[in-house]
């Protein structure tokens, strides 16, 4: 790789982030009401409750619906949170999570000024999806994104796209486009962290969960963590991210999340990272009140049966994790 764009990559963190790249970042639930619509009040509470523990946004990632939204919902999502953001000192990443390129390239151009203007430091992208893709036609799409010249995290998700990002590709991109500045993995299987190819000063971000602490840098390959069980778990993933933990409380932040993600098998609607995250924070926001407390609703207005959230309710009470007082409670 060559040190030129490697210096220029530096130069453009540096400008963005001055004080370093944030350890710790969130893909924050979308909230709907009963009526299916989104509720941004909800939203901006929730955002609020988690700006002391993280240091970024990715809006709309997969765990706030990114792949199901209409596009009009998208917009008015982004417009709900990135003032809040820009007041709150977060910087976000807008998620253009869609199944073509062209589609990709269609919302970037819809965000207009968004793209650009703060809190928003970057866009994020997935491989065009389908199990058909090749690597050239994987490497085609992303360098027609990069070409655009924002700053831009690749998204490792091939649960969702039906393939996977080589670690040759990641390493040509980087060698190419200094606005390559981020990739996230939610795989699971880490292939490109684990390579022998050298990442060029992309900063490298885990979205697998459990095992945290030994996949981070000096001991693992990641720089941070870009998770789903954050809208939950921030203090606690904060202070692993922090390296401040200790091994009990990774041992308890992965008995949490295991129990979480045994609430929602086959759930309807909605994806698992999602669902789990919807109903431990429906505890969080309203304490051991929340099973009487209308919703969490689903994207479809559906609330979530009581039985989930008097689970999810346990689950906290037993983990250490239920608040003295929620959120939202008054």
């Amino acid at each position: 790789m060559s040190s030129k764009i490697h210096d220029e990559r530096r130069d453009l963190v540096k400008r963005t982030f001055p004080e370093g790249i944030a350890r710790l970042w969130c893909p924050p639930l979308t909230h709907y009401r009963h009526d299916a619509s989104l509720d941004t009040e909800r939203i901006q509470a929730h955002i609020r409750a988690l700006a002391p523990c993280i240091g970024g946004l990715l809006v709309p990632g997969s765990t706030g619906d990114g792949w199901d939204l209409s596009r009009a919902q998208k917009l008015e999502l982004l417009d709900t949170v990135l003032p809040l953001a820009a007041g709150l000192g977060l910087p976000v990443l807008v998620g253009a999570l869609e199944r073509t390129t062209d589609d990709m390239l269609d919302f970037i151009r819809a965000l207009g000024r968004r793209a650009t203007e703060d809190p928003v430091v970057g866009i994020v992208a997935c491989a065009p999806s389908g199990v058909e893709q090749s690597e050239a036609a994987i490497e085609a799409s992303f360098e027609r994104i990069l070409e655009l010249g924002l700053p831009t995290a690749i998204y490792q998700l091939p649960q969702v796209t039906g393939n996977e990002i080589s670690a040759a590709t990641t390493g040509r991109l980087a060698s190419r486009f200094p606005n390559f500045f981020m990739l996230k993995d939610s795989s699971g299987e880490d292939h490109i962290a684990l390579a022998n190819v050298d990442p060029g000063g992309v900063f490298l971000v885990r979205g697998a969960e459990l095992g945290y602490s030994g996949w981070l840098k000096p001991r693992g390959p990641y720089d941070g963590f870009l998770l789903s069980t954050a809208n939950w778990l921030a203090p606690r993933l904060a202070s692993i991210a922090a390296g401040t933990g200790t091994v009990r409380i990774d041992e308890a932040v992965d008995a949490a999340v295991a129990g979480a993600f045994e609430l929602v098998p086959g759930y309807p609607t909605g994806n698992a990272f999602g669902n789990s995250a919807t109903l431990m924070d429906h505890v969080l926001a309203f304490g051991d009140k929340a099973a009487a407390v209308p919703g969490p609703f689903s994207r479809d207005g559906r609330p979530f049966p009581r039985e989930l959230v008097e689970q999810a309710a346990r689950l906290m009470q037993k983990n250490g994790l239920m608040p003295s007082a929620g959120y939202l409670q008054t």
